[in-house]
């Protein structure tokens, strides 16, 4: 987990292709508002740990992953 950066190499040769990308990726139809990285990454790493812990099963894990995420 971690990172959150997207980018685009200089030695491409689909810059136009790249930029098209980034302007769908960050378009308000696409990206979520309030959307943080470190909620996202706490809510799955939790679910993860317990999962990996066989403290829940996978279906579970995703309910509290979301739970978490929308908690505010």
């Amino acid at each position: 987990m971690g990172g959150g950066v997207i980018g685009m190499s200089r030695f491409s040769q689909k810059t136009h292709a790249c930029k098209q990308f980034f302007n769908w990726y960050y378009s308000d139809d696409i990206a979520v508002p309030g959307f943080t990285i470190r909620r996202y990454e706490f809510a799955v790493g939790t679910a993860i740990q317990k999962l990996i812990l066989n403290d829940l099963p996978p279906e579970h894990a995703a309910i509290i992953a979301q739970t978490l995420y929308d908690y505010r």
